[in-house]
């Protein structure tokens, strides 16, 4: 992937030129930005880059925030930002794979119910879920929490089943609006918190 930083210059015409204006600028900054997000760099970063970038050609602070508010603007017309959300993914021989994403204010048992039957429905095959279906029986998962060392589970990410393994986690998560086909979900995944302590030995500690 190229280096996003690199192309978000074009985005100013290599210059000073008004972020985006030009459709050549316009569509340099559209690729840096999608490259800048696959790679899994936040808006606060981009910005970040914005505003190095003309600190190193001594421009006015006024100027940089004009550029900024210009930028901020412009990605708030091409992507979505979703907080705190929830993100189902599968490590896989090309990465890691997206599967699906849950709303933040879903409680984390219904998400891992509803995990549980993704993962039926893509790892077991349909005679195996037929015969299932018919015993009434359903297959035995393992989930496992983030364990802290003093013994305590974080409910902010979770393996599910084993070979393959499934990943849950608390995440922001940046979604295209569809103007770049060729961008997909991306997400930072939250911080695991510091290690609550050993009263919450054996216990889930909440995300």
């Amino acid at each position: 992937m190229a280096d996003w930083r690199r192309q978000l210059k074009g985005a100013f015409a290599f210059d000073s030129a008004p972020f985006a204006v030009h459709p050549n600028d316009e569509r340099r900054a559209l690729t840096a930005i999608s490259n800048a997000i696959r790679s899994g760099a936040s808006k606060i970063e981009i910005e970040r880059e914005i505003e190095k970038y003309f600190q190193d050609r001594t421009t006015g602070q006024e100027f940089i925030l004009c550029q900024i508010y210009l930028f901020r603007s412009y990605f708030n017309r091409q992507y979505s930002i979703i907080k705190n959300c929830w993100i189902l993914s599968k490590t896989s021989t090309n990465g890691v794979e997206f599967i699906t994403i849950f709303s933040g204010r879903t409680s984390i048992d219904t998400i891992l119910y509803h995990c549980m039957h993704i993962y039926a429905s893509r790892e077991y095959n349909q005679a195996t879920q037929l015969m299932r279906a018919k015993k009434k029986s359903w297959p035995v998962f393992r989930i496992q929490f983030h364990q802290f060392e003093s013994g305590s589970l974080w409910e902010g990410r979770a393996s599910i089943g084993e070979s393959p393994d499934y990943l849950l986690e608390r995440a922001d998560a940046t979604l295209s609006k569809g103007l770049d086909p060729t961008s997909s979900i991306t997400w930072r995944p939250k911080l695991i918190p510091k290690d609550p302590g050993e009263t919450w030995h054996g216990m889930r500690y909440p995300s």
